[in-house]
Formats: C-alpha cells, sequence, structure tokens
C-alpha cells in the first residue's frame, strides 16, 4: 500500500484508513508508530490514538500524515511528465522540464530495458505522482490500461521532445 491507497481508504471508512496506515507505516516504510510521528510531526500520543481506533483524526492530522507518506514516497506536488525509455533514448532528452500555456512541467526519466520493466515504471510514475506518461508504441496500449493518467506514444515521426509537448499539451485540456 501507497501514499495513493491510504488516501483512497479514507473516503471508503475510518476501519480501512487505521488498516491502510497501519500496513503502509509498518510493511512498506518499515517503521513504528513512534519514528512515523517524530517523521511527520504528528504527537505520538495523537498518532497512537489514530492507529489504535481510540480517536478520529483531525483534518490537519491527515494532512499531515499524507504529507509524510508522500515524502517517504518521493512524491511531489510539482506536475511532472514521466518518461519512460531506454537509456540511450533518455540520455538524448534536451531538457528536463517543458512550459506550455503557462504551466511548467518536469520532465522525470524512467529506465526500462523490457516491457515488464516499462509496466512497473509506468505504475510507480503514476504512484509518484505523473500527470502524463510518454512511452515507446510497444507498451503503451498496456500502459494506458493500467494507470488513469494520458499516456503518450513516442512515434519515430515524432521527436521526443515533440511527445513531451504533446503530453503536456493533453494536461492542459
Amino acid at each position: 500500500m501507497t501514499y495513493s491507497d491510504v488516501l483512497s481508504a479514507i473516503s471508503i471508512s475510518h476501519e480501512r484508513f487505521i488498516d491502510a496506515l497501519k500496513h503502509t507505516i509498518y510493511s512498506e516504510q518499515h517503521m513504528s508508530i513512534s519514528s512515523f510521528a517524530d517523521y511527520s510531526g504528528i504527537p505520538k500520543s495523537t498518532l497512537y490514538k489514530i492507529v489504535d481506533g481510540n480517536r478520529e483524526p483531525t483534518l490537519r492530522a491527515v494532512r499531515d500524515i499524507l504529507q509524510a507518506l508522500k515524502r517517504l514516497e518521493g512524491v511531489t506536488d510539482k506536475p511532472f511528465i514521466a518518461v519512460i525509455a531506454a537509456r540511450t533514448v533518455l540520455s538524448t532528452i534536451p531538457r528536463k522540464s517543458i512550459e506550455v500555456d503557462g504551466k511548467e512541467y518536469v520532465v522525470r526519466e524512467f529506465s526500462a530495458v523490457t516491457m515488464e520493466d516499462a509496466i512497473l515504471a509506468a505504475v510507480n510514475a503514476e504512484r509518484g505522482g505523473a500527470h502524463a506518461i510518454v512511452c515507446a508504441p510497444i507498451v503503451s496500449p498496456t500502459i494506458d490500461k493500467l494507470v488513469r493518467i494520458p499516456v503518450v506514444t513516442m512515434m519515430p515521426k515524432f521527436a521526443l521532445e515533440d511527445a513531451i509537448t504533446r503530453a503536456a499539451q493533453k494536461l492542459s485540456e
């Protein structure tokens, strides 16, 4: 479970939120409640009461929990476009950000050698906060079925930069 799983669990029930939070802290982050409390800035007693189900979390506590999980997972609030490709293709990316319609998007590289690498990179990119994915035609149909963000295919007739620009334009629609 990840930050997004905890976020989804909040909307289902208090019990699901507690289960998702415990699983994420213990199993995914390999932390104790005490160390997570220190990391998040939430008082230990408050976090213990929330996890034990003795207290409904305040909106501020939920925000602090989610922000801490995002930091631990490397999720960024700055919008970015994930480019999934072989290392040789990634080394040709001319710039690390692009501006379209007054919005700036960071370009983050995800190296993939196999189909499996590309699929895992796409899932990790989405979980990491990607707003769009640019990838090769061989994997784009599969990735498009797995993620809920726009997927743009790098076609040989389009330069990589053109594909990134198209992804940014899709986000502006």
